[in-house]
């Protein structure tokens, strides 16, 4: 029974930093409980996290051993580098893919094993997340361009560019004949509240 306890600490553990999203903090907790030093090599091909103790000899040629499964050629590979076993297992379905990297002086028992693939699993989760996050604001600020530009022409008189930058489906708005503008004045972060609400 104890040991249940102790598993669902360590869940509600990893859970917090995940929420966190801090992929250093998630290998840390990885590398305390598996008994090895871990990196996570994002889709770049550099090392984006990593334990204090990683070994920095086997970062240094990290590159060539990761190259063959963040390209999609493996899924997971097993070498000897610096005197340690170094386990690399990459995650996500479109390359180049993110590879969790374990480094320790023993081959890992299977258990830690499946451990750092979750652990993996959910770093390739946050990174995802990192993406969409990162898309959001890009559309967002695209959007708010957008409307600007829509807003200037409206002001200006010009109905006919305003229709023209609104491509596909014109807005109802833009089809009457005629259109009066009202401006509200707020802050930003209003403003934002304001345009998803409206």
């Amino acid at each position: 029974m104890a040991q249940a306890g102790t598993h669902g600490t360590g869940l509600d553990e990893l859970l917090r930093l995940v929420r966190r999203r801090s992929p250093a903090s998630v290998l840390a907790w990885l590398g305390g409980r598996i008994g090895a030093d871990v990196a996570w090599v994002g889709r770049t091909g550099s090392v984006d996290a990593a334990t204090p103790g990683f070994p920095p000899g086997v970062a240094r040629v990290l590159p060539e051993h990761t190259a063959p499964l963040a390209g999609g050629g493996l899924a997971a590979a097993t070498t000897h580098l610096d005197g340690r076993e170094v386990r690399l297992e990459a995650f996500g379905g479109r390359a180049p893919r993110p590879v969790l990297v374990t480094a320790a002086s023993a081959p890992l028992p299977r258990d830690s094993a499946v451990l750092a693939s979750h652990a993996g699993g959910l770093l390739e989760l946050l990174d995802r997340v990192g993406e969409a996050d990162e898309n959001a604001r890009g559309y967002e600020a695209k959007s708010r361009q957008l409307r600007f530009a829509v807003l200037t022409a409206l002001m200006s008189g010009d109905v006919t560019l305003a229709r023209r930058m609104t491509t596909g489906d014109v807005p109802p708005l833009l089809g009457a004949e005629r259109v009066r503008v009202h401006l509200l004045h707020c802050t930003p972060a209003d403003r934002d509240r304001l345009t998803r609400t409206i």
